[in-house]
């Protein structure tokens, strides 16, 4: 029987990889999950501090709390100066936070009538200020940018130091997730002559509730 060019084809490849075709692979496994580790800047400041004044410089507010238990008070008293109206949305995967009755909550995703949205984070870069969100069902990637005002927290202990260091915690998730988001300022753009407009394409104000322990 006439072998078929895919049978050619792959048969020159065997005998191109010889005998040890097995090392040859196990080899290939071993580069792939060791991953080469580039030259990083060293940070003689504590990793809180720098977060907080990258994002900051960055035009975000944060503020820290002992505990998530003081989110609401938090919420509420920035939310003092806008006026009457509590209809926000809040990622399902904060629910179980004690949130206001009087609240009007919607657990899910952005309806595009909410004026603020509060999502958590996976972790903040303190090399950059920046904050990073995965979505997943309990985590809507809308309630990142839909909202005029975007108040998020953060785990303390959540802070890494460069960008290359979210990366195992990604891949420590549950699900791997659709999209990755790298957040570091509220929304603003400068294409046009270069005069900053804000927002362009997210939310108007960046909040950042640090919380030193989630119970």
């Amino acid at each position: 029987m006439i072998p078929s060019s895919r049978d050619v084809v792959l048969g020159r490849i065997r005998n191109a990889l010889g005998p040890d075709r097995a090392a040859r692979a196990n080899a290939a496994v071993q580069r792939r999950s060791d991953i080469p580790v580039w030259t990083r800047p060293v940070f003689l400041d504590d990793d809180t501090e720098r977060f907080i004044a990258k994002a900051e410089a960055s035009f975000c507010t944060v503020e820290r709390l002992a505990s998530i238990n003081g989110a609401g008070e938090a919420v509420e008293r920035l939310l003092a100066v806008r006026g009457p109206d509590r209809d926000l949305s809040i990622a399902p995967s904060l629910i179980k936070m004690p949130w206001p009755q009087s609240w009007k909550i919607n657990f899910g995703a952005g309806r595009l009538i909410e004026k603020v949205s509060i999502t958590d984070a996976l972790a903040g870069i303190a090399e950059t200020g920046s904050l990073v969100f995965c979505s997943e069902a309990s985590r809507p990637a809308s309630l990142n940018f839909l909202p005029e005002l975007h108040i998020a927290v953060l785990r303390r202990c959540d802070i890494v130091h460069h960008l290359e260091d979210i990366w195992p915690k990604v891949r420590a998730l549950p699900v791997w997730p659709r999209a990755v988001n790298i957040v570091s300022a509220p929304s603003r753009t400068a294409d046009v002559a270069q005069i900053v407009v804000r927002p362009a394409h997210g939310p108007k104000a960046l909040h950042i509730l640090l919380v030193e322990e989630l119970p």
